[in-house]
């Protein structure tokens, strides 16, 4: 048996003392072509007919490839694919943004005299007036519909007070962000509204206002729009990426829990505080309404402190993004429940402390120095609206080419996703076709311990499995792969690194090793819970994810297993579960499990030179009827349980992000498969199938 894990994990969970250091290389990212699903080694191709035939010699079934809490090898440098092997997917027509063309809008007045709107700062906040041409600034109408000013280093988009729409309020000037509605204005006749046309934007006392627009066909617009037609159809591209939304932490009470929401050095209780998040160079602002300027959050700490204050500076929010820049902050471990940790350009921790007289007031801390950091309820866990979730979500399918569509069509597509809770239909059976394809992910391994962060050979597998039973569920694949080409006797993370290298590179953060050393057996727990649930969403963030805790003792782990057959047919999900040898090592390993009408059917994962016949028997056996049988079947023979976790994949996530945002190049692998497997960037963005995007 080749074990992946080797570390006594127990010692880890029980006495939480970390005594090893991270050590990962950077993988190289030099790919100058995509390899997708339809790519393939030509020698690869000639194994595939005679591995059904495979004579079955020197098998085994390798539990041990979850890696759990152990210390991990350097990742090798991929080697390139010869160009003669790359087959090239069909592009899908797409535009890029606009060149801008910016310029002062310019409208006729009732006397007809040319005058043009510019951006006006009065009584703490800012607007839009009216201004002789020459004194008036550049303005962009960009692919999102955003009209939008650079003022003061900042750019600047028309919006409506607190996101919202109200008849006779002057329109406001906020950071142009991706989550705000109503920063999308269409022009109709040269006239500006609202981007669902209840509203007209007039002229009230020299601002700009809304105004009802029930009766547009008797009212008479008093800004209308002069000689602007080729600003107008520039569908330009936009000044920058970014969100607004808050950072806040939880204070448990007696009744629930309070949140507390970081600004400036302090903590308020309960009442948002807006932030503007730069999704491209990660810089976090506060924005100051009177002047336009941005206060960046920012490190302090250097290379030789365990910790030190951060501040908020002013700042160039649209900076390009540089080394060793202490206003980087990375969004870290960020999962599902709108929680993740934030790490500065050094990879220290951001954090609060609940108690003490500088309760609220934001730090950084090594990780090394956190274990020491007690005694006042001291946090690096922080909660994110739920924008953010929407565009973690859509970065990630960009990065694992799993949109829908490409360009973006331009429109909600809500009502058109599935909101059934099921993975796949009640009465889905795994056939042999499914059976075969299966074999086929599962003998995609050389035995070889290898992974990407704590994701190993059957983690991986395991994501591919669920990933393609709901992508392909009545026409399974037989060649290629969701995540990796599926080859016999070849290590996948080979062609998931060469397909998906930024994704791979990614998944390498969510290790073992960054468990800062002599936490508690709770707060490890916490960390590794939310580790988990991470690479959940970086895998298949298409997705609602439902997690369990971990389960440790007979009790529980018998409770969790319940809960398997408690669920309707079709479910899925990757179940982890974590065993003592004979010789007292302890292991890892994952596998799909899938509730079918006779039961729980697992699924059996990195499996090295078996046949298909072999695997079809094994399968078989791997059907669970009651708990016993469950617990024989994941408990391999003279191992003994004692944790056991499962994710369970649920009703697809209706991210609104994907109905007007796309990268270019986003033809990924074919259809259903879009993106463009790279991160997205503002000069990168396409327009919409439509044409000019509107925000969703």
């Amino acid at each position: 048996m080749v074990l992946c894990i080797g570390k006594q994990v127990e010692e880890i969970l029980e006495s939480c003392l970390m005594t090893y250091e991270k050590n990962t290389a950077e993988m190289s990212l030099t790919y100058k072509k995509r390899i997708t699903m339809k790519d393939r080694d030509k020698q690869i191709q000639c194994k595939k007919a005679t591995q059904i035939f495979k004579v079955e010699r020197n098998q085994f079934i390798q539990p041990s490839c979850l890696s759990f809490f152990i210390i991990f090898v350097l990742f090798a440098m991929m080697p390139a694919f010869a160009a003669d092997s790359i087959s090239s997917i069909a592009q899908v027509p797409q535009k890029l943004a606009d060149k801008p063309k910016d310029r002062p809008i310019a409208f006729k007045n009732e006397r007809s005299q040319i005058q043009c709107l510019t951006p006006i700062f009065t009584k703490g906040e800012g607007y839009v007036s009216v201004t002789d041409c020459k004194r008036a600034e550049n303005a962009r109408y960009d692919v999102f519909s955003r009209i939008a000013w650079k003022h003061n280093d900042t750019w600047l988009c028309l919006s409506g007070v607190n996101q919202t729409y109200k008849a006779k309020e002057r329109l406001i000037l906020r950071p142009c962000v991706l989550n705000d509605k109503t920063q999308s204005f269409i022009v109709k006749d040269n006239v500006l509204y609202s981007a669902d046309s209840s509203f007209m934007v007039g002229l009230i006392d020299g601002f700009l206002t809304l105004q009802e627009n029930q009766n547009a066909h008797t009212k008479i617009p008093n800004l209308v729009l002069y000689d602007m037609q080729e600003w107008l159809n520039t569908i330009a591209t936009p000044a920058n990426l970014a969100q607004s939304g808050f950072i806040a932490w939880s204070f448990n009470t007696p009744q629930g829990f309070d949140l507390y929401y970081l600004t400036n050095n302090q903590s308020i209780k309960d009442e948002v505080q807006e932030l503007y998040f730069n999704l491209e160079n990660g810089y976090i602002a506060q924005y100051n309404p009177a002047n336009a300027d941005m206060l960046c959050l920012t490190s302090k700490q250097t290379t030789r402190q365990s910790w030190n204050w951060s501040s908020w500076q002013k700042c160039d929010f649209h900076a390009p993004k540089k080394d060793n820049d202490t206003k980087v902050w990375n969004l870290f471990m960020f999962a599902d429940n709108d929680i993740a940790i934030l790490q500065d350009y050094l990879g220290n921790f951001l954090r609060v402390t609940k108690y003490g007289a500088n309760w609220g007031v934001p730090y950084t801390a090594k990780k090394d120095f956190i274990a020491k950091d007690t005694g006042e309820g001291q946090t690096s866990y922080f909660r994110f609206n739920y924008d953010m979730q929407n565009w973690e979500r859509f970065r990630n399918a960009n990065l694992s080419d799993s949109l829908t569509h490409c360009p973006a069509k331009g429109d909600s597509e809500k009502g058109s996703l599935s909101s059934s809770p099921l993975s796949l239909p009640s009465s889905f059976v795994l056939n042999e076709d499914w059976i075969g394809r299966l074999w086929q992910i599962a003998t995609t391994t050389d035995g070889v311990l290898e992974r990407a962060g704590d994701c190993g050979v059957c983690l991986l597998q395991s994501y591919q499995m669920i990933a393609e039973l709901n992508e392909y569920t009545y026409n399974p694949l037989d060649e290629g792969g969701f995540f990796f080409d599926t080859t016999y006797g070849v290590n996948p993370f080979t062609s998931f690194r060469a397909r998906y290298p930024i994704l791979a590179n990614e998944l390498s953060q969510y290790s073992a090793t960054n468990i800062p050393r002599g936490l508690s057996q709770a707060q490890t727990f916490e960390y590794a819970l939310q580790m988990y649930r991470s690479i959940a969403l970086s895998l298949f963030p298409g997705h609602f994810w439902l997690s369990s805790e971990f389960a440790r003792t007979d009790i529980t782990m018998r409770s969790t297993l319940r809960d398997l057959f408690f669920q309707p047919a079709g479910t899925l999900w990757v179940v982890q579960m974590y065993f003592v040898t004979p010789d007292g090592t302890r292991n890892g390993h994952a596998m799909p499990a899938l509730r079918t009408s006779e039961g729980v059917q697992f699924i059996p994962t990195n499996i090295n030179n078996m046949s298909y016949q072999t695997y079809a028997r094994t399968l078989r056996n791997s059907l669970a009827h009651d708990i016993n049988e469950a617990l024989n079947i994941i408990t391999p023979r003279g191992t003994q349980l004692y944790m056991l976790y499962h994710l369970r994949l649920r009703e697809i996530y209706p991210n609104p992000i994907a109905a007007f945002v796309s990268n270019n190049n986003c033809s990924g692998e074919g259809e259903g498969r879009r993106g463009s497997a790279s991160m997205p960037l503002s000069s990168f963005i396409n327009q919409c199938a439509s044409g000019r995007c509107v925000l969703q």
